[in-house]
């Protein structure tokens, strides 16, 4: 990438790297050059998962995350899930509500730092289909 900028009335070209600082998103751990709060590294990791076999709230779907023990602070825990039933495929974030059906179509994740469980919930009506969940930490050591 290159840009012309002025700089003391001079034009000058600066030439950078390709993105302009994109974030990219893998389903792998990876280190996102920031740094939290306390001084430590944070680290970010993308869960994908098929929701249709969840049939209530009382019975969401359990993802091993592979993080048991290790997440010292959950700093951005966002999720969309994909309603495929739906004509037009319609994306939803996390904690949507239909109020009018009540918890019928409620979409919920959460997260249980000691088992490393993501569990992602609907309403027995809830939205069925791909859920994609980014999560950034750091790390207990």
């Amino acid at each position: 990438m290159s840009v012309n900028v002025y700089d003391n009335g001079e034009l000058k070209n600066i030439s950078g790297g390709s993105g302009g600082g994109a974030i990219s998103y893998t389903t792998e751990e990876v280190p996102t050059g920031g740094t939290w709060i306390d001084g430590k590294p944070i680290y970010r990791k993308v869960f994908s998962a098929d929701t249709s076999s969840v049939t209530s709230f009382s019975n969401p779907l359990v993802v091993n995350t592979g993080l048991a023990n290790v997440v010292d602070n959950l700093i951005k825990f966002e999720a969309t899930r994909k309603n495929t039933g739906a004509v037009d495929s319609t994306w939803f974030t996390s904690d949507f509500l239909n109020y009018g059906t009540a918890d019928n179509y409620l979409v919920h994740m959460d997260f249980v730092a000691n088992t490393g469980e993501l569990r992602l919930y609907s309403g027995s009506n809830g939205y069925k289909g791909t859920a994609i969940v980014i999560m950034e930490y750091t790390k207990t050591n």
